[in-house]
């Protein structure tokens, strides 16, 4: 495992790459007997009056998600099963490049098995060690572990470098042809709390409750 492209059965095997580093691979000693699929929308519930029953109105649509359980086994070279499954453990965790900036979180994960893709950012993950040496050494061991999509997690603007989304942030705008300023101008890609923080920061810098609501030929000063 890990070294070739044949499972345990000979079949083309199920694989899991660290996209941010593509050398990080765990390919499936046996296939998945089966994988879930999830997907759940919100819903708001509405109160009413005189009715049995509440009006629900559509709030937003969720994330899927992917739950695998896969199987591994060392017992014919003696050597600990974790040397194959230890990667998994290690992609929970916080990247070192991102662990310096705010924007930390684990690496996006793509399962690969036939005409099925999926990739996301592990969100639980499980091992049962079932099998042992007589010295105690684990040489089986059962996976379970789920996928979530990876457009709920933030991403970095395709181009971009942190330092050069802060230049386009740090600029005066003048505008003179509408009542709206377009202060989102080069960061259209941010993620919510980035917009957030930055509508926070431009209403503080100006010492305005809306930016937004900045009036037309009106300069305003975009903080970093």
């Amino acid at each position: 495992m890990g070294t070739g492209p044949i499972t345990r059965g000979g079949l083309v095997p199920a694989k899991l790459t660290n996209t941010e580093n593509t050398s990080e691979i765990v390919y499936c000693m046996f296939n998945p007997f089966e994988y879930t699929i999830k997907q759940a929308n919100t819903w708001e519930k509405k109160k009413t009056s005189g009715q049995e029953t509440p009006q629900v109105h559509f709030k937003q649509g969720g994330l899927q998600e992917i739950t695998l359980n896969l199987h591994f086994d060392t017992l014919a070279e003696g050597a600990s099963v974790t040397k194959h499954t230890q990667l998994l453990w290690k992609w929970m965790q916080v990247t070192t490049e991102k662990k310096k900036s705010a924007k930390s979180q684990p690496p996006i994960i793509e399962f690969t098995w036939g005409n099925l893709t999926f990739s996301g950012v592990i969100t639980s993950l499980t091992e049962k060690f079932t099998l042992f040496t007589r010295a105690g050494t684990p040489v089986r061991s059962e996976v379970s572990f789920s996928l979530m999509e990876g457009s709920a997690v933030f991403t970095e603007v395709q181009g971009q470098s942190s330092a050069q989304r802060q230049q386009v942030t740090s600029v005066e705008l003048i505008k003179g042809s509408t009542t709206r300023p377009d202060l989102f101008a080069g960061i259209a890609s941010a993620s919510a709390s980035e917009i957030s923080k930055f509508m926070r920061e431009t209403a503080t810098a100006n010492n305005m409750d809306d930016p937004l609501n900045a009036k037309s030929g009106q300069r305003v000063t975009v903080q970093n």
